[in-house]
């Protein structure tokens, strides 16, 4: 991904290709801040980790369900001007 970051970066402003990188790290967060990369979508892993240990502990001795339970997995966006 850096190198793809950083051929953006040399390609200068009115760049037609519009980037969005997956998680928010140092590198992409400093492409957001320079207008390299449009946009970031993160997932909190904490909150991921720890909704996954609680539904462990509530399905500790309980049948399993009829259906298959779906969870909606969090995300968040980012962009230049929410940072």
């Amino acid at each position: 991904m850096i190198g793809l970051l950083r051929d953006r970066a040399q390609a200068g402003d009115g760049h037609p290709i519009v980037t969005i990188c997956n998680e928010l790290t140092e590198v992409t967060r400093a492409a957001l801040i320079d207008g390299i990369v449009d946009m970031a979508i993160a997932h909190p892993l904490e909150r991921i980790a720890g909704g996954l240990v609680e539904a462990m502990i509530r399905s500790i001795g309980r049948p399993p369900p009829d259906t298959p339970v779906q969870v909606m997995l969090p995300f968040e966006l980012y962009t230049p001007e929410n940072l």
